[in-house]
Formats: C-alpha cells, sequence, structure tokens
C-alpha cells in the first residue's frame, strides 16, 4: 500500500535542475630541467578542464554552453536531447573506443545517499568515506540507473574543441566476422581512429 510507505521521500521536478555551474581548470603543473652546460628550461603540461553542471540538463545544451567557452565534451553520445544525468545513468555512448561513454568522462559527483548522506564523490576518494557506500560508489554511479541514490551536481572531463577529419572506408562483411582475428582490419581502424561510426547497410 503506497500510503503506508515510510522512509522514502518523493524527488520531482528534477528538470529545474538544469544549469550550467561553470568551468575550472585542474592539474595544471610543471618541471624543469638542466642541460649538461648548466642551462635550465621549464615546461608545463597540459591544463586540464572539469565542468560542472546540475542533472537535468540537456547534453545538447551543455554543448553550447562548453563552445562558448572554446571546450567540448571528448566525444558526444548519440542522443544529445537527454539530460546529463540521465545520459551518465544509462551509460549512454557515442562514437569513440578512446573515449568510451559519457559515464567515462565524469570526474566528480554530488549525490544524495539512500540513508540521507549529500555525498561528494570523485575518482580520488571513491566514495571510502561514506557511511552508505564503499570503494566502489564511483564506479557504480557513473551507470546507476538511478538505484544509488540521486544525483544533484555532475563533473565532466573537457578538453578544447578540436576538429575532426572524416574519412569513409567500406568493409566487406566477412571483415565483421573476422573481428576476433589479431589482424582484423575493423580492429585497426578502431586502433588508428579516436572517433568510430559503423553503419550496416542490408542488400537483398
Amino acid at each position: 500500500d503506497a500510503n503506508n510507505v515510510t522512509g522514502c521521500a518523493s524527488v520531482e521536478c528534477m528538470s529545474l535542475m538544469n544549469r550550467f555551474l561553470g568551468v575550472r581548470t585542474v592539474g595544471v603543473a610543471s618541471s624543469s630541467s638542466t642541460s649538461t652546460g648548466g642551462s635550465s628550461s621549464s615546461s608545463s603540461a597540459p591544463s586540464k578542464y572539469v565542468c560542472v553542471v546540475q542533472p537535468g540538463m540537456l547534453v545538447r545544451d551543455l554543448i553550447k554552453y562548453l563552445a562558448a567557452r572554446n571546450l567540448c565534451l571528448p566525444s558526444l553520445p548519440i542522443l544529445l536531447d537527454q539530460t546529463c544525468g540521465g545520459a551518465i545513468g544509462t551509460g549512454s555512448h557515442g562514437s569513440s573506443p578512446h573515449w568510451g561513454t559519457l559515464s567515462d568522462m565524469v570526474a566528480g559527483v554530488e549525490v544524495v545517499l539512500p540513508c540521507g548522506e549529500v555525498k561528494r564523490v570523485n575518482s580520488d576518494t571513491a566514495g571510502t568515506e561514506s557511511s552508505c557506500g564503499g570503494g566502489m560508489l564511483m564506479k557504480g554511479l557513473r551507470e546507476s540507473l538511478g538505484r544509488l541514490g540521486t544525483i544533484t551536481k555532475i563533473e565532466f572531463n573537457v578538453v578544447p574543441v578540436y576538429n575532426v577529419i572524416r574519412e569513409t572506408t567500406v568493409l566487406d562483411a566477412a571483415v565483421l566476422q573476422s573481428y576476433a582475428a589479431a589482424d582484423s582490419p575493423l580492429k585497426l581502424l578502431m586502433a588508428e581512429s579516436e572517433h568510430l561510426w559503423l553503419h550496416w547497410r542490408l542488400q537483398g
């Protein structure tokens, strides 16, 4: 009986949590070296960027906000009119064997756990400090289908906008059947390409 259920809460209007909360630079490092002649030089590692959004923001809108800052997601999921929370909760994927799914680009989340605790989890903390989770909490939250808690903020690793060179290769159906082989042409394409779309064309 729904009227007699205790210890639960109803979450409504998640679509209103659709704000872009900002971008920060992380992981900037510098190093120095001294040559045999006594001269020294220094170099900086490339900057890394993390954007923070609310889970109700559409992926399409996130792309626009990032583009205005000359940034982008490393790889886009196929469905752009889904929310960021829904996309990571279902492991929505795109075209990149290298970057993986949108869930793989998550750097951290803020989540309300079933026990009521508000927890900020990232790859470093891994949820080990939480009384409601263990070391696998971050991994689980990346594709949780909403079962592990209510996500209220998402941090994505993002990169500077880049250009993509498109090439078309026609493969015979036999090539797909030989995918398990070490020298499979499809495996070689995946290794050489940062993004790969595979379209099936049935003839008959």
